[in-house]
């Protein structure tokens, strides 16, 4: 089981000549949210915020699993209404517990006050990965979640399949890095999938001189971090009750400064489709102009992302009035 029983899934809807639809990563959200709530038997609630400039019902407005969309003077609140009640039937007919919410605002925002509000363990969201200056200054609703969203966020990538194949975990093998290590066993475990623990490894002796990699003291000291590394990666699997198997793996990559790049070119070489990691989110100018390795893998990775925030992680104040 994947230890989820409350998903969220944010729903982003396009109102086009009275009618409302989603586009491809919107799609994506939505298969792996009714895949993951089918399996781990969860409740699934579809979020649709409105702009806050457009029409919109009071906040918020729930639709329950029984409930028929009514008619609205609203022109683009009723078809969001048809579209969330669509949603809410097919995820019945595929023995899912539904509900759904609308309500207007900024999506981000919303997204945490309704993970507030009804205590969710998860949100799952798409992506349309924004590039340059733009993203750097605005960021993206994913964004925004991985760094305040105070439950785990699945952030999906289009064209991944619904149930994760191969999934890479990025441990440092700190306390956080274990809540990501249980998590990524547990869907790997639901979806029989293959799961890498990788572990991207400093040597902080290399910082006190200038060693020649040639030089067989500096070999052995390397050799023996890296060994000293792996079994303590093996230990974290054994204590998340998983044994070393074949659907079960682990791996250590030297660092160049920041994880990044090693995590990178493991995902391309192994064909991740899920990479699972943990992140204390930054504030003030280093969050703007440095960010943490999730946000930064964010829009340069193909796979899916989901992240952890470490235990007692709170929401900034502003957003947790509800």
């Amino acid at each position: 089981m994947s230890g989820f029983r409350n998903i969220l899934v944010g729903v982003d809807l396009t109102a086009r000549g009275g009618e409302v639809c989603w586009d491809a990563s919107a799609q994506s959200a939505l298969q792996h949210a009714r895949w993951l709530a089918r399996e781990s038997g969860a409740r699934l609630t579809f979020l649709s915020v409105l702009s806050p400039t457009g029409d919109a019902a009071e906040r918020p407005w729930r639709l329950t699993p029984s409930f028929t969309a009514a008619p609205s003077q609203h022109t683009v609140e009723t078809p969001a209404r048809r579209a969330l009640a669509n949603m809410v039937r097919q995820a019945q007919d595929e023995g899912i517990e539904p509900g759904a919410v609308l309500v207007p605002g900024k999506p981000a925002i919303e997204i945490m006050r309704q993970v507030l509000r009804d205590a969710h363990d998860l949100v799952v969201v798409g992506t349309h990965d924004p590039k340059g200056l733009r993203r750097i200054l605005l960021g993206s609703t994913a964004r925004r979640l991985l760094h305040d969203c105070p439950c785990p966020v699945w952030v999906s990538k289009q064209g991944q399949d619904t149930a994760p194949r191969r999934i890479l975990v990025g441990s440092d093998l700190s306390q956080l890095s274990e809540t990501a290590v249980r998590l990524g066993l547990s869907i790997g475990h639901l979806a029989q999938a293959h799961t890498h623990i990788l572990d991207v490894v400093a040597f902080p002796l290399d910082r006190l001189w200038s060693p020649s990699p040639a030089d067989p003291e500096v070999k052995s000291y390397h050799g023996r971090l890296r060994a000293e590394t792996e079994q303590a990666l093996r230990r974290q699997v054994r204590q998340n009750g998983r044994a070393m198997n074949s659907t079960v793996s682990v791996h250590v990559a030297d660092s160049d400064g920041l994880p990044d790049h090693a995590l990178r070119q493991f995902i391309d070489d192994h064909h991740i489709d899920l990479l699972v990691l943990g992140t204390a989110a930054r504030h003030g100018l280093s969050a703007l102009l440095v960010g943490n390795t999730a946000e930064r893998l964010l829009p340069e990775v193909p796979c899916s992302v989901v992240v952890v925030k470490p235990a007692g992680f709170v929401c900034p104040a502003e957003l947790a009035t509800v």
